[in-house]
């Protein structure tokens, strides 16, 4: 490689070939037949049928909003360095200062292009159902992509100078200032468009700033490399855990990272059974990652917004929905629990193990269940009644847990 660009040309070369190679692994021919193309047609034909007047949804502006907020916060920066790369990236300054920006203009173009999709399959949504104008659509579109950019870059930067519960704090804290900063640009676009261009300048300056930042930070190899590795299996991880395969975890570089809950390890349980232990280590393993209860947090949120944009019937229909989603979601983790190597070394029994993945399925479900249950309860019951649905939300946690329990 005699040049930066050459070299970085070259990464996102293997970098496409491996993501290529995983996804002709999971999706065979018959999957592709089967479930790939009849979704495609289905995606494709709902987009048509909205575009010929399709659309009776009463659902509100905030609902998908709501959704390109969350779309947002999942924006990924990419550096496209490897652990090899210490020998030579290191001393060499100025190919690494132009593999930064090369990398970052790779992932600007990407949001750019992810965002576009996004905005081009919801276009007749935000046009014929809440009458957005093309310049008025084409301008949240910006918004979005310099917003989810931004957030990105905001969430690297911080993960870069904080370690522990405080970068945990500082994460927070963005999803809270930058809620409030989107929300506020919603009311402006919905209500006062001629303003909404102040956000986007606003957005314009800050990306700026934090994309000239990220450009001169020194001293940060070690973890750009742990990020990276965790980015580019991130589909791989994802079909392992799927087909019940068990990955080992990635370490990123930090110090003072404790897990937040139970660092001592003391027994959740006082009865030291069988099934109480398997419980125990999956809630253990849950509740210390931090990546795991991001991902549920997240999930949490959508639901919740779902239940608050639905009309009264929906609501219903929707929170039994959710029983099912969270517990089988959370099904995932009492399988990577059960198929991990230490637990692999003991010969348990299998009715050990089913009663194991109905209490573990029971509670990390509740989490989540629990808060939908209550914002439920507060839309269609006064105060003193909406806490009735707290026991009503267990007792249906319980029994589709151990539905869900019995199939695992």
């Amino acid at each position: 490689m005699r040049t930066a660009r050459n070299f970085f040309l070259h990464r996102v070369f293997k970098e496409w070939k491996f993501q290529i190679g995983v996804w002709r692994t999971a999706i065979d021919w018959i999957v592709a037949l089967y479930m790939v193309v009849p979704a495609l047609f289905v995606v494709i034909k709902l987009n048509i049928d909205w575009w010929h007047g399709g659309l009776a949804w009463p659902l509100p502006f905030a609902f998908f909003s709501s959704l390109i907020y969350i779309f947002s916060l999942n924006g990924q920066i990419r550096l496209f360095v490897e652990e090899a790369d210490q020998l030579f990236l290191v001393q060499l300054g100025s190919w690494r200062k132009q593999l930064t920006t090369l990398s970052l203009a790779y992932s600007l173009l990407i949001n750019l292009i992810l965002t576009g999709l996004v905005f081009v399959y919801l276009a007749p949504v935000f046009v014929l159902l809440y009458h957005l104008s093309w310049l008025e659509l084409s301008l949240f579109a910006l918004f979005a992509f310099l917003f989810k950019s931004a957030v990105g870059l905001s969430k690297q930067l911080l993960s870069l100078r904080f370690h522990g519960w405080g970068e945990r704090l500082a994460r927070w804290l963005i999803y809270l200032v930058s809620g409030v900063f989107y929300q506020a640009s919603m009311f402006l676009l919905t209500h006062f468009t001629g303003l909404f261009a102040l956000p986007v300048v606003f957005v314009v300056a800050l990306l700026a700033l934090l994309l000239y930042r990220r450009i001169n930070v020194r001293g940060s190899f070690g973890q750009d490399v742990a990020r990276e590795q965790s980015i580019k299996l991130r589909y791989a991880s994802l079909f392992l855990r799927a087909a019940m395969v068990y990955t080992k975890k990635n370490r990123t570089v930090a110090f003072n990272n404790r897990p937040l809950l139970f660092r001592r390890s003391t027994p959740l349980f006082k009865e030291r059974s069988a099934p109480n232990l398997l419980t125990e280590a999956c809630l253990k393993s849950v509740l210390r990652s931090k990546s795991r209860l991001l991902t549920y947090g997240q999930l949490v949120v959508l639901c919740a917004a779902v239940i608050l944009a639905f009309p009264l019937n929906w609501k219903w229909i929707a929170w039994f929905g959710f029983s099912l989603l969270l517990a089988k979601f959370v099904e995932l983790f009492w399988r990577e629990t059960r198929n991990s190597p230490v637990i692999q070394l003991f010969p348990w029994q299998k009715e050990d193990q089913g009663k194991a993945a109905g209490k573990a399925i029971f509670y990390l479900m509740l989490m989540g269940f629990l808060p939908l249950s209550l914002i439920l309860g507060f839309e269609v019951y006064p105060w003193y009644e909406a806490l009735a649905l707290l026991p009503a939300g267990a007792i249906l946690g319980y029994y589709v847990s151990k539905v869900v329990a019995a199939f695992s």
